[in-house]
């Protein structure tokens, strides 16, 4: 059964637990379940951020 790869960069925090937020309710109106998530910032003095995730059944 395959799964649901993610990987997005964002310009700021909130637009990434906004993001992170309404993919986890999507994910569990599809029935998925988080397998891994990581949040990962750019460098120190970036406002960027990476989430990186992998969803399945």
């Amino acid at each position: 059964m395959g799964g649901v790869y993610v990987h997005k960069t964002f310009e700021g925090v909130e637009e990434l637990v906004r993001f992170v937020q309404e993919q986890l309710e999507v994910a569990e109106k599809m029935g998925l379940y988080l397998l891994s998530g990581t949040i990962t910032q750019r460098d120190d003095l970036s406002p960027r951020f990476e989430w990186v995730a992998y969803y399945s059944k």
